[in-house]
């Protein structure tokens, strides 16, 4: 059964992880300052991966079938009614959508491969993941 305790920590923190963003973030400065930059690629991994956890926790608890990608994670939840496809959409192209930042370092987390527990009561394995894009060296 889905720890609903869990789930609402892993929303909170991702929106802890915007506000901050929204608070603390300086967008001017991604271009020529290095820690603005670290700091905005850092609190977003962490919203990310939030996301990711909060979605395994469902998808496994709730048996909503074994994922092979992270984003299938999310396809299984919009499939049983937990979010809105159209919320998929947004993750899907989320890479595309960073490239212009200035930072040759910031690669998302659905470009780095993919070997750990995904927070499944079963600590159950994902398959490696490798993302293939024209914007990673994978």
């Amino acid at each position: 059964m889905t720890d609903p305790d869990l789930v609402l920590k892993k929303l909170a923190r991702i929106e802890s992880c915007l506000q901050d963003l929204h608070d603390l973030a300086r967008p001017e400065d991604l271009t020529n300052d290095l820690r603005e930059q670290r700091f905005v690629e850092h609190t977003l991994q962490i919203a990310i991966q939030s996301a990711i956890d909060a979605a395994a926790h469902v998808v496994a608890d709730e048996r909503l079938g074994e994922p092979r990608t992270q984003r299938e994670l999310f396809d299984f939840l919009a499939r049983a009614g937990w979010i809105e496809a159209k919320a998929v959409t947004p993750y899907q192209n989320f890479h595309h959508a960073l490239r212009p930042l200035p930072s040759a370092s910031l690669r998302p987390t659905t470009c780095t491969p993919r070997n750990g527990p995904l927070g499944s009561s079963k600590n159950e394995r994902m398959p490696s993941e490798h993302h293939t894009c024209s914007s990673c060296a994978m």
